[in-house]
């Protein structure tokens, strides 16, 4: 054999490797774990409850400071807009 046919092989090898443990992997998700990681704790376990809250109480802190990015390109946007016709009517 070729060096080259041999690195086609080793290649399609590799790759049928590659998706059969991916679809494995994919199959063992989909079946055990739910999609959420801090649902796969037991409901009783303390320290997994600890970081539940301290996960809720990162979203509310976070979601302000989203709203902020949010207005802030928005009022860019239409001030951009507005200075456009404004020009554009001043050149004519």
């Amino acid at each position: 054999m070729t060096t080259t046919m041999m690195m086609m092989m080793m290649l399609v090898t590799m790759t049928m490797t590659t998706t059969t443990m991916m679809m494995m992997m994919m199959l063992v998700d989909v079946v055990m774990l739910s999609g959420d990681i801090l649902e796969n704790y037991c409901y009783s376990d303390d320290l997994v409850n600890v970081a539940r809250v301290l996960f809720a109480v990162a979203v509310m802190l976070t979601y302000p400071i989203e709203c902020f990015v949010t207005r802030e390109v928005s009022g860019s946007t239409q001030k951009d807009l507005r200075d456009r016709r404004r020009r554009r009517w001043n050149c004519q």
